[in-house]
């Protein structure tokens, strides 16, 4: 088992870099987005699983690690859905036009499962902290 200074320093390391750029909008290639977008994902995952090993649990730091999750998997959601729009315009065999939105809605609606699955997280996180609010009555020891 790791120290639990471990998990701290690696908050401490991370959240400034992850955190601190909550509105930016990746403007780059698409290629060089797709790839920010699963290194930031990664390292957004390794924050929350430090915030959850942590003691005590900084509830209000783990959603905001949450929050900037759904608006990544948002804006890569929005990126397909753009790549769609774009396709339409500018593809001329009909076969391949079918073929790839075929292919593109597919990728759509996994990633809208993803973005689905993200909120979900989210709210169990919000009835979890509610329970503990109801059940203690004090809110400021759990933040």
């Amino acid at each position: 088992m790791i120290d639990g200074g471990i998990y701290a320093k690696c908050i401490d390391l991370l959240s400034p870099l992850l955190l601190s750029n909550t509105d930016e909008v990746l403007s780059s290639s698409s290629k060089e987005s797709e790839r920010l977008i699963s290194l930031e994902l990664s390292a957004l995952n390794v924050l929350m699983t430090a915030c959850e090993q942590a003691e005590p649990l900084n509830v209000e730091f783990y959603l905001n690690c949450h929050r900037r999750k759904l608006q990544i998997l948002t804006l890569a959601a929005d990126m397909v859905d753009s790549l769609t729009s774009q396709k339409d315009r500018t593809s001329i065999s009909k076969t391949s036009i079918a073929s790839d939105l075929d292919t593109v809605e597919t990728i759509n609606k996994t990633w809208m499962l993803i973005v689905a699955e993200e909120v979900k997280d989210i709210s169990w996180i919000a009835w979890q902290v509610k329970s503990i609010i109801d059940q203690k009555g004090n809110p400021c020891k759990f933040l």
